[in-house]
């Protein structure tokens, strides 16, 4: 048996899962699958259905499998990761990649930069953890650790995602409506109105009231800020 090169995608039914699917499946061999395997979603039947119905999209588009098995709920962030990495590993899965993202919300070029640290430190640790539990080797990557949600958003309009494909979309609830509003803010700022039947990628420069596309406004702690090139 050659070595493994499928890729897991931690899935929670958002965007930056939605890119990861697709960037994973533009790697993937024709004979590899890319897997979604879902985070637990919590205790709201609806959300959970919508989500699972975001990450089937997902996955056909890609040519990948959803997978049944997921997080219990038990352990946060680092038991997650640890459940990710045995799904990888039964998968016989190369890498896991976790989408996390340190966007502001409201603030669409801003990242809090300790949430940036803290998704590499969960991520590096939990690696270890498994690899010295199991050992196993199985990569876990962050690849927008450090992104805000208009880095996302861009990386979604390069893929030519539509909104439309997140579980929030459409949703009527309070959590639906405030991831909405979050990153359906964050596609005007890059000049996607909510009323486009499709993602098309922007023509000319990004709105004065953002940094110039390509920069992303850094948050510290402290409240500091800069901007990224």
């Amino acid at each position: 048996m050659g070595e493994p090169s499928r890729t897991l995608i931690i899935s929670d039914g958002g965007l930056g899962a939605a890119v990861a699917v697709f960037h994973a499946s533009e790697r993937s061999g024709s004979e590899d699958r890319v897997l979604v395997w879902p985070a637990d979603a919590g205790a709201d039947a609806s959300h959970s259905r919508a989500r699972r119905r975001a990450m089937e999209r997902s996955a056909t588009l890609a040519g990948g499998l959803v997978l049944r098995s997921a997080a219990q709920g038990t352990g946060g962030v680092p038991g997650m990761l640890l459940a990710a990495l045995d799904a990888a590993a039964t998968e016989n899965a190369a890498a896991v990649v976790w989408p996390a993202s340190a966007g502001v919300p409201a603030e669409p070029f801003e990242a809090d930069a300790t949430q940036a640290a803290d998704n590499a430190e969960s991520a590096i640790l939990s690696e270890r953890l498994w690899a010295i539990q199991t050992g196993g080797s199985v990569r876990l990557e962050t690849p927008f650790a450090d992104l805000p949600d208009a880095s996302v958003c861009e990386l979604a309009l390069d893929a030519g995602l539509r909104p439309e494909a997140c579980w929030w979309w459409g949703g009527q609830d309070e959590e639906a409506r405030v991831e909405s509003e979050r990153w359906l803010g964050a596609f005007a700022c890059l000049g996607l109105t909510a009323d486009r039947p499709a993602v098309e990628a922007p023509h000319g420069p990004v709105p004065a009231r953002g940094p110039a596309r390509g920069q992303a406004v850094v948050r510290g702690q402290g409240g500091r800020t800069g901007t990224r090139g």
